[in-house]
């Protein structure tokens, strides 16, 4: 069972809860993972995996010192009969991320990486692009109807 809600602390502070004996960075992720549990049972998707590391930039040395090397670790790779996506449960995209998904995009130019949320307005999971063009829609809708 997992809350619907948890105590806001620190400005990236989440509540880390623990499903299959997986504990989970976010309470989004965990959900997207029972979705995902749903989804494979009912044979929407063939597999999915969590965790799964993209190396971005590999480790360098440069006038002796040592550089490690950038990874990305997506939440989850989803396969379905005819594609492969890279799935990351966001609420807000960080400047780091945005970074790390650009150097993804150009280095995995064959996936498709998907930043998504869950939008309650239409019960289901969306691109946080396509929630935010709502999200816009909707805003200037009630400053329409606010002003007629």
């Amino acid at each position: 069972e997992i809350p619907n809600a948890m105590n806001k602390q620190a400005r990236y502070s989440t509540y880390k809860p623990t499903i299959d004996n997986i504990t989970f960075d976010s309470l989004m992720e965990a959900k997207y993972y029972i979705y995902l549990q749903e989804k494979k049972k009912i044979g929407v998707i063939q597999s999915f995996e969590r965790q799964v590391s993209y190396e971005l930039q590999p480790k360098f040395k440069k006038d002796g010192k040592s550089y490690r090397p950038i990874t990305y670790i997506a939440d989850f790779v989803v396969t379905y009969d005819d594609a492969t996506y890279v799935i990351d449960t966001k609420g807000k995209e960080t400047t780091e991320f945005k970074l790390k998904k650009k150097l993804f995009e150009y280095k995995f130019p064959e996936l498709h990486l998907s930043i998504i949320q869950y939008y309650p307005e239409t019960d289901s999971w969306l691109e946080l692009d396509e929630i935010k063009k709502l999200a816009r829609k909707s805003k200037c809708r009630k400053t329409r109807q606010k002003t007629a």
